[in-house]
């Protein structure tokens, strides 16, 4: 949680990478935990970070491990914000559909 909480300090500093090490350390905490219902909301913020750096492929893939977690948990909350995600990657990359569009 603390590495969470300074992930986002980081980025509303604008300080992008510091924050994705402390969400990638945050990852790598909650994922030895086994606390996997913590883990697409993680995904979805480091996607989101790679966005804002203009790493759309990085951030379209990280939203897609998200969308299938949070199919897999039932995590309707963590879908939305994954397809939504994959959407916006997809439009800068290009594609009309996002890939959220092949999941029900």
């Amino acid at each position: 949680m603390a590495l969470e909480l300074l992930g986002l300090l980081a980025r509303r500093q604008g300080a992008y990478h510091d924050a994705i090490t402390a969400y990638e350390q945050a990852l790598g905490i909650v994922r030895d935990l086994g606390l996997r219902e913590e883990t697409p909301f993680l995904l979805i913020d480091l996607g989101d970070l790679h966005h804002l750096l203009g790493d759309f492929e990085a951030a379209g893939i990280l939203h897609k491990k998200a969308l299938d977690l949070a199919q897999e948990l039932g995590a309707q909350d963590a879908l939305a914000l994954a397809r939504e995600g994959l959407d916006r990657a997809a439009r800068r990359l290009g594609g009309e559909a996002g890939p959220a569009d092949e999941h029900p």
